[in-house]
């Protein structure tokens, strides 16, 4: 349970002032033409932009525009802020559009070193919560992790620890660390108290104030609940924040659930069904329905809580998510069914269980455990089998299920004692690099060499040129080529080409590729910031022409790819 983040929260990070507070844009301008708009400097299409956010398709369009003309006139913080719209924009439409456009700025910015203003942090920030809200947790804590590396490099740092904590703390929540969540919750409201009252928004303040009202919730602390809430609502109403009140509400109506004071959750809870339908809020409208349900339950109204189990299952169907405290919702309904023997609908939900299970898969490897041990899965594939004999009569179901658990735990274990092999060659591969060893070249040794038909002056005068080629890094040009450097050399190709063979015991492009692979190693053992580049920066930096040819030049030489070559590498260094 949480309060989602939307475009605007990123926008007023990035202080994206879009009222007339910067220019006095016409609003009639929100239609202009192309050509009406080329003569717009850029702080006009900004305030422009901001003048039609709400009208997505408008501000869209009008951002697309602002890229094209960032691009024409190679103005690469102007990109980057017109991707970041374009990523903002798509927020609510398209999630993994937005994704793309992220992607953008964050390369973009990086790759321009804008440390001093909020780029990398909010793109980063901003995209680890786009994988959150698509249940990626391992690229959200990824793109967190990558933004906190940037938290003291500008001047609303203290501003950004706070949001960093909130989304660790959110990070934690959902994965069932619901005491270490209460940690980061408190030191983001704390920050908040710290400030003036003038200087507060109000509306993140309620925001993290909710975070800390159900950090307190799941880690069973009901009195500080209580009071956590009792505050937001008053401070909901105060503010004319009338929607955070609906959050709150929910939260002390599950605390009473807790309390036991089941007709007080009822009557609390159903008066916030409205508001999250309205905003289409389907993570909380899915709790809500969850605890009416189970306070019925606890009352005696079987029926009705089954209508409201009913209504969490279809919540689930259309999301395919739903926190993984709801899970209860299938074990009540395949209860209620198998004491109806309604073998039919035991069965339906059954399934559901199961693929509610396999979709908390690697996300949820904390929870998996703890299901595990409070609802054998076991036990429900025997369930299923079971119930599946019953429906269709078939004797042979069961001995064609342990065939394939077999083969598949089969499978598993080869893929993992395969998998751990890989991990102790890429070690012993890793640590031979960091003491300047490299793969030997297979070499065949029956066949000899054979004699250079090229005058030993010219073979001299080209070596002496290929060392000084080789000492200033020339090698690093993107464009060098065969005939190129050949014609730098005041020769041909072909003498170049035979004296690399003979005396580099490679072909041009493999003796050009192991220069390039060999800087790069010794820059990312001694550069920490060329470490923090993406693999397609590295390849460009040391001469490459995409990330795909770094990455197979890189494995080729050491037997490694470059990405596990820098984490573990930051790994080592850091532990030093």
């Amino acid at each position: 349970m949480f309060l989602k983040k939307n475009k605007h929260f990123y926008a007023s990070l990035l202080i994206l002032f879009f009222s007339s507070f910067f220019l006095n844009v016409n609003a009639q301008d929100t239609g202009a033409s192309k050509d009406s708009l080329e003569n717009k400097s850029y702080l006009e299409l900004y305030s422009l932009i901001g003048r039609n956010w709400e009208d997505t398709n408008t501000a869209i369009r009008l951002s697309n525009y602002y890229l094209e003309k960032s691009k024409s006139n190679k103005d690469s913080f102007n990109i980057m802020e017109a991707y970041h719209f374009l990523s903002l924009l798509n927020y609510d439409q398209n999630i993994p559009k937005a994704i793309k456009y992220s992607d953008s700025t964050i390369l973009t910015s990086i790759n321009h070193r804008y440390v001093d203003s909020n780029y990398p942090y909010v793109p980063y920030m901003y995209r680890g919560d786009l994988h959150f809200n698509l249940r990626n947790f391992k690229e959200s804590l990824k793109d967190y992790l990558s933004a906190q590396k940037y938290l003291n490099d500008n001047s609303n740092s203290i501003t950004n620890q706070a949001d960093f904590n909130h989304a660790i703390g959110l990070l934690k929540s959902r994965l069932g660390y619901y005491e270490e969540s209460l940690v980061h919750f408190k030191k983001t409201i704390d920050f908040y108290l710290s400030q003036e009252e003038d200087k507060i928004d109000k509306g993140l303040y309620l925001m993290y104030l909710f975070a800390l009202s159900d950090g307190y919730l799941r880690s069973d602390h009901r009195d500080s609940t209580s009071i956590i809430n009792q505050i937001g609502i008053s401070e909901s109403i105060k503010g004319n924040l009338i929607s955070y009140k609906g959050y709150f509400t929910l939260n002390e109506g599950i605390n009473d659930f807790k309390k036991g004071n089941y007709n007080l959750v009822l009557d609390s809870l159903k008066t916030v069904i409205p508001f999250f339908k309205n905003e289409y809020d389907l993570a909380n409208l899915a709790e809500t329905y969850f605890y009416i349900g189970k306070s019925n339950l606890q009352i005696g109204n079987e029926d009705l809580a089954i209508d409201y189990f009913k209504k969490v299952d279809s919540i689930f169907i259309k999301t395919k998510d739903l926190h993984p405290t709801l899970r209860n919702t299938y074990e009540e309904l395949i209860s209620y069914y198998k004491s109806k023997r309604d073998n039919l609908s035991q069965l339906i939900y059954l399934n559901r269980i199961l693929k509610f299970d396999s979709i908390i898969g690697d996300n949820y490897q904390y929870l998996n455990k703890k299901i595990l041990r409070e609802y054998d899965t076991a036990f429900l594939l025997e369930e299923k089998e079971k119930l599946i004999g019953k429906a269709e009569g078939n004797n042979n179901l069961k001995s064609r299920i342990i065939f394939l658990l077999i083969l598949v735990l089969t499978s598993i274990s080869i893929l993992t004692f395969y998998f751990h092999l890989k991990r102790v060659q890429y070690k012993k591969r890793f640590n031979a690099i960091l003491e300047n060893k490299f793969p030997e070249k297979e070499k065949n040794q029956k066949k000899e060499k054979k004699k250079l038909t090229i005058p030993q002056n010219i073979v001299s005068d080209i070596r002496v040129k290929l060392e000084n080629f080789e000492r200033e890094n020339h090698f690093l040009d993107r464009s060098i080529s065969l005939n190129k450097l050949a014609t730098i050399f005041g020769t041909n190709s072909n003498y170049l080409s035979k004296i690399i063979n003979h005396h580099k015991d490679q072909n041009f492009s493999s003796y050009l590729n192991q220069l390039r692979i060999q800087y790069a190693i010794q820059k990312l053992k001694e550069d920490s910031q060329f470490r923090k580049y993406d693999i397609k920066s590295i390849a460009q930096e040391v001469g490459f022409n995409s990330a795909e040819s770094f990455s197979k030049a890189f494995y080729k030489q050491t037997g490694i790819y470059p990405s596990y070559f820098i984490k573990k590498l930051d790994t080592t260094i850091s532990s030093k």
